[in-house]
This record gives C-alpha cells, structure tokens and sequence, in this order.
C-alpha cells in the first residue's frame, strides 16, 4: 500500500478559501491520489524470468551399478567432461545467476564449470529430485530468486521431465520436448537436452526445448 504525506501547508491552507475553491482543491487533490494509488498498484511485481534444465552429462563406463552409495559417486566419462565445459558457453548470455543439482557427483560436475565461468553459486539441493518435494522446491526458487534472470538446475532422465511438468509441461508438448512415459514415470533420453520454462508464460507455451550445440569438427 502507497501512502502519502501531504506538506501541512496545502492542509493548513485549504480551510481558508472559499467553499467553491476548496471542493476544486479536494477534488483535484483526489485525482492526483487516486492517479498514485493506482500506479503502484499496475507497477509490475519483480520475478524470475526463467527457469534451466539439463541431465547431467555422459557418465564413465565401468562403475559399478546397483549400489546407491556408489551410484550417487559415479563420475562423468571423458565425454561428459567436455559436454559440461561446453555448458557455460551455451548459457553464457541467459543470466543464470545461481545453479542447483542433486547430490550426485555427476550432477555437481556438470554444474561446476558454468557456476566457476558466472562466478555464481552452486547449490546442492535434494528436493530438486523428489516429487513430493519438487513443489516447494520450485516456489522456492520463485521467492529466492525474485530479483534475477533465470537460475539452472542439473536433474537426471527422470527428474527433469517431472520438473518440466510440474512448470506447465503437459501430454500434448511431451513429443516435442522430447518427455516420454515409461515403465517408472516420465523419462527424457540423450544428453545434448536443455530445456527452457519461461514463467510469465502458463503451460506448454512457456517451455522450449533448446537447440543442441553443433557437434565438434572430426580431426583432419
């Protein structure tokens, strides 16, 4: 609510003119009010722009599987290396100001060369991989980050997918964004995705699924 001080002398002044005089001064001392009101009122609320996604790169062949301790340390492979260097670059002018990941090595190797080249945080954060937490984890994204552009978030081929429905993703754009249903829940497949939610738009409208950068040039 916009409030405003009138100077005393204006108050002090009024009663002394006459009658006429003062229901113009009140009246026009109204409009301006009313005109202030309600342009606080159509002033535009500061808000996240938008929202990055992307599976963790390629992981290293060998490791063992079937452990979830282990699987949570399983290191990205040379490719996954350089598909995460390649990150920052392709979002080097998208105004990511923070990075979220699970807990997961790959995850967190992804992020790191994007969060060191922006200088910006990276934030490990379990509700990002939990459906009954992702929810509140993406309100809370809204609220911390109100001021700035648009944050990233590293997920894995199941969590991205339920992120990107729970930002408006819906049946009709799954083929287009590249979501499937399987046996367990929605799935995304490959590495090269990179999504966009664009939280002033609702549903599928907002969302993009980005180009993939060219593949490198073979060696002579």
């Amino acid at each position: 609510m916009t409030t405003i001080a009138l100077p005393r002398t204006t108050l002090e002044r009024t009663p002394q003119l006459p009658r006429r005089r003062r229901r113009c001064a009140a009246a026009y001392l109204g409009v301006v009010f009313c005109n202030l009101v309600l342009a606080g009122a159509s002033a535009p609320l500061a808000a996240l722009d938008a929202v990055y996604l992307v599976r963790h790169a390629e992981k290293a062949e060998g490791w063992p599987e079937g452990d979830k301790a282990l699987d949570a340390l399983w290191p990205l492979s040379p490719a996954g290396i350089e598909r995460a260097r390649a990150l920052a670059p392709r979002l080097a002018e998208a105004g990511i100001a923070a990075v979220y990941t699970s807990r997961t090595v790959r995850a967190f190797a992804t992020a790191l060369p994007l969060a060191e080249a922006a200088g910006v945080p990276l934030v490990v954060e379990p509700s990002s991989t939990l459906k009954a937490e992702m929810d509140a984890f993406l309100a809370r994204l809204r609220e911390r980050h109100a001021q700035d552009r648009a944050v990233l978030v590293v997920g894995h081929s199941n969590t991205v997918p339920e992120l990107l429905a729970r930002l408006g993703a819906a049946p009709d754009c799954y083929a287009r964004l590249g979501i499937r249903s399987g046996e367990k829940g929605l799935e995304i497949e490959g590495f090269d995705g990179l999504w966009r939610a664009d939280l002033r738009t609702l549903g599928c409208a907002g969302l993009t699924r980005e180009a993939p950068p060219p593949a490198p040039a073979a060696p002579p």
